[in-house]
C-alpha cells in the first residue's frame, strides 16, 4: 500500500509534496505562519561569507558531490543553522560533548554575525513564492487581515466616541480666545476634521483589503469551490472532478441497467440523451465545453432546459448502459489521447473561460500529437469527414494491426 501512497504525495502531486513537507515541518495549516518562507539568504555563493560558510560546514559534500544538484538544498540548511543559532546554542548550553559544538559556524562569531545579515524569511534571492499552501490557507490569511482592520477601526471609533466632544470643547474654547466668534459651520467643520483625521486612513485600508479579497473571491466567483490556482499537476480530469460539481445530475431509472444498478436513479445525462456523432472538431468543443443548451420536454411538450456537463468530465459508472457503451467505444479513445497532449492548456482553464481561440488552439495541438503516434491520420484529405466514432474504429484498427505485427 506505501507504492500508491509515494505516488500520490511524493511523486506526482506538486502541492501535495510541499503541503505535506509544511506539516512535517510542523507548521499548521490554522495558524497564520503556515506559510511562511524558510529561511534562506538574499544572496548566492557569490557572496565572500556564504561561500566560506558553505565550504565551512559542506565542504566534504561539496568537493565529493558537487555539481549534482545539492547545491541548492545545502545552502537552505546553511541559512536554517544560522537562523536558528540562538536556538542551537542553548542545546549546546552546559555541554562539552554536544554534536552542535561540530558545527563550524557557531565556533566563528565574525562568520556568523556577517551571515546574520544575509538571512531573511521574506521572498528574496532564490526563494520568491511560498509554495505548498493552498488557496483555502491563503484566504484565512486575508480574513484575519480584515478582522485586524476591522478591530483596529472599531477601537478608533470608540476612542472618538468617547474623545469627540473634548476635542470639539477644546476647538471651541480656543476659537473663542481668538476672536470668540463661534458658528455652527466652524463646530461642524472641526467634527469633520476629527472624523476624518482618524477615518480616512482606515477608509483608505479597508478599501485596498477589498480589492485584494475581490482578486482572490470575486474574480473566481465563477468557479467551482474549492479550485486552486496552485492545484497539482496530476491530470486535466482531475482538475474536471472538482468543476463537475457546477452541474446537475438527472433522476430516472435506466431500463437498460444491469442487476446490481437497477435502482441506480442519478445519471449524468438525461433520459432522452444519445451520443452525438460529430467530426472530430465540433466533438472536440463538446469534450471540452459540454452541451450547455440542450433542452428536453416533459409530459406536456413543455421545453426544459437538461444542459450536459463537459464530456471529458462524464463519469463511467454515472451513465446509462447505452450511452456508456457509446461513450467508451465511439468517444473516449480519440477524445482521451488528444486531451493528453495538451493536459496543461486545459488544467486550470474553466470551462466559462474558454473560447473559440481556445479550441482551435488546443485542438490544433492535440491533433498534432495524435497524428504523430498515429501518422495514418495526418493525410487530412482522408480524414477531414472523419467522424469521432470513425477515428476511435481506427484506432482499434492501428492498435489491432500494430499487436499482430509484434507477434
Amino acid at each position: 500500500s506505501m507504492g500508491k501512497v509515494l505516488e500520490v504525495y511524493w511523486r506526482f502531486s506538486m502541492i501535495g509534496d510541499t503541503y505535506l513537507g509544511r506539516c512535517l515541518a510542523g507548521l499548521m495549516p490554522e495558524k497564520p505562519n503556515f506559510g511562511i518562507l524558510p529561511p534562506h539568504f538574499t544572496a548566492g555563493r557569490e557572496n565572500p561569507f556564504i561561500e566560506e560558510g558553505m565550504k565551512r560546514c559542506f565542504g566534504v559534500i561539496l568537493r565529493r558531490y558537487g555539481g549534482f544538484g545539492v547545491e541548492g538544498a545545502l545552502l537552505l540548511f546553511l541559512a536554517s543553522i544560522v537562523y536558528h543559532h540562538e536556538w542551537l546554542k542553548t542545546q549546546i548550553a552546559g555541554t562539552t560533548d554536544h554534536p552542535f559544538l561540530q558545527i563550524p559556524i557557531l565556533n566563528d562569531p565574525k562568520l556568523l554575525e556577517e551571515l546574520k545579515k544575509l538571512v531573511t524569511l521574506d521572498p528574496a534571492g532564490a526563494v520568491t513564492m511560498a509554495t505548498g499552501v493552498p488557496e483555502s490557507v491563503k484566504l484565512r490569511d486575508k480574513l484575519r487581515e480584515v478582522i485586524g482592520l476591522l478591530t483596529e477601526y472599531r477601537n478608533d471609533v470608540k476612542w472618538l466616541k468617547e474623545n469627540l466632544t473634548e476635542m470639539v470643547k477644546n476647538a471651541m474654547e480656543e476659537k473663542a480666545t481668538e476672536n470668540g466668534n463661534i458658528t455652527a459651520t466652524f463646530v461642524a467643520e472641526q467634527v469633520a476634521a476629527a472624523t476624518s483625521k482618524l477615518a480616512a486612513p482606515l477608509v483608505k485600508q479597508m478599501e485596498e483589503m477589498e480589492q485584494r479579497l475581490t482578486a482572490s473571491i470575486g474574480a473566481r466567483a465563477s468557479r467551482s469551490v474549492g479550485v486552486d490556482d496552485n492545484l497539482p499537476a496530476s491530470s486535466s480530469r482531475e482538475l474536471g472532478g472538482l468543476e463537475a460539481h457546477l452541474y446537475r445530475t438527472y433522476k430516472y431509472h435506466d431500463p437498460d441497467a444491469a442487476a446490481r444498478n437497477r435502482h441506480k436513479s442519478d445519471w449524468d445525462v438525461p433520459s432522452d440523451f444519445t451520443m452525438p456523432s460529430a467530426h472530430l472538431f465540433n466533438g472536440w468543443v463538446g469534450w471540452l465545453q459540454g452541451f450547455p443548451s440542450n433542452a428536453t420536454q416533459d409530459g406536456s411538450g413543455k421545453k426544459i432546459d437538461a444542459p450536459v456537463k463537459p464530456l471529458r468530465l462524464l463519469k463511467h459508472g454515472s451513465l446509462p448502459r447505452k450511452i456508456r457503451r457509446a461513450y467508451d467505444n465511439n468517444w473516449k479513445p480519440i477524445m482521451e489521447l488528444m486531451e493528453n497532449e495538451v493536459a496543461d492548456e486545459i488544467r486550470n482553464r474553466h470551462v466559462d473561460g474558454m473560447n473559440y481561440d481556445f479550441f482551435k488552439s488546443t485542438y490544433d495541438e492535440a491533433f498534432k500529437g495524435v497524428c504523430e503516434k498515429y501518422p495514418e491520420f495526418a493525410d487530412t484529405a482522408k480524414t477531414k469527414n472523419w467522424k469521432v466514432s470513425t477515428y476511435c474504429k481506427k484506432i482499434a484498427t492501428v492498435k489491432s494491426q500494430r499487436k499482430k505485427a509484434m507477434v
